[in-house]
């Protein structure tokens, strides 16, 4: 069971100049100091021993080589521009925990996404400069 959430519209793009930075950021979040962030795991004796985000294999960080690996775990759909940048498209899903991988980042991104739910609210995410970035 989970909320189902469209891009409606998106400009969001991830500057090739800041992909390798934006890759390594998400690698990092996976490190076991951020497991209290991840809302699934598996439980051993009713205690959590392996932790991992909303729909994402809990190894996602030895497997991906690219932004667009990590984007394509979280359920986006991408292309490169034609400046090597990378284009966020299209997510259909339900929704994870992309928009915490999204916060790291933001900053290191432009454009903006509109989103819809299922239940037909609206909401926009405001990408770009780190003390204007909203996630609404």
């Amino acid at each position: 069971m989970g909320y189902c959430v469209t891009i409606k519209h998106s400009t969001a793009t991830i500057p090739n100049k800041n992909r390798d930075e934006v890759l390594q950021i998400w690698k990092d979040l996976n490190k076991p100091e951020n497991d209290h962030l991840k809302r699934g795991g598996a439980y051993r004796d009713g205690k959590k021993h392996t932790a991992w985000y909303s729909w994402m294999p809990a190894n996602y960080h030895e497997t991906v080589e690219s932004v667009e690996d990590v984007l394509t775990e979280l359920g986006f759909e991408t292309e490169l521009g034609p400046f090597d940048e990378v284009l966020i498209c299209n997510y259909d899903s339900k929704r994870g925990q992309e928009e915490l991988f999204f916060k790291r980042v933001a900053h290191l991104m432009t454009g903006q996404i509109q989103w819809e739910g299922e239940a037909g609210g609206t909401w926009v995410w405001h990408l770009g400069n780190k003390d204007t970035v909203t996630l609404d």
